[in-house]
């Protein structure tokens, strides 16, 4: 017993994702320095007891919604995308796993979320999508465009209508 409870330990002291257990009344029972350093806190202590809502992002009321939908059914919750507002005011994203645990001969529970880190990714897929707007924007307005195709040594420039291209590559 004592193996593995060191072994949950060093799992929960030194893991790569944030983790978090709250109460029922979403009040922070434990969580480990990942999860410190994700919300800006020095260490895991100075956070017992904050409440889920200090750190969560507006939009986020949906999630909750479900999260209790989980609870009354007693089962795991999907994975999904959410966002953190940091002690600093930084917005970071997570992949989040939450899921009740169910204790006291399933009279009670506490809940258990872990977290990995997705915030670069999200700020690459934003700065991806406002290039592809970018794009889109420049052809919309465009009266044409001209494309230089180079293959094998042979360049042609096509000059056409922008959006029948367009519709035409997307049918492809």
């Amino acid at each position: 017993m004592k193996i593995e409870k060191e072994i949950y330990k060093g799992l929960f002291d030194y893991s790569n994702n944030a983790i978090f257990y709250w109460n029922k009344d979403l009040k922070l029972i434990k969580a480990n320095k990942k999860a410190a350093k994700l919300l800006g806190y020095s260490s895991p202590d100075e956070m017992i007891g904050i409440s889920y809502d200090m750190h969560r992002y507006d939009t986020e009321n949906e999630i909750l919604k479900r999260l209790n939908k989980v609870i009354e059914n007693g089962d795991f919750f999907q994975i999904f995308e959410k966002r953190y507002i940091s002690k600093n005011g930084n917005i970071k994203w997570v992949e989040a796993h939450i899921s009740p645990i169910f204790i006291n001969n399933r009279k009670d529970f506490i809940i258990q979320e872990i977290n990995y880190e997705i915030t670069e990714r999200k700020k690459l897929e934003e700065q991806l999508s406002l290039e592809k707007q970018k794009f889109e924007n420049y052809f919309n307005i465009s009266q044409t465009i001209n494309v230089v195709l180079d293959k094998m040594e042979i360049s042609m420039i096509l000059t056409i209508k922008p959006v029948k291209y367009l519709k035409q590559l997307e049918t492809l």
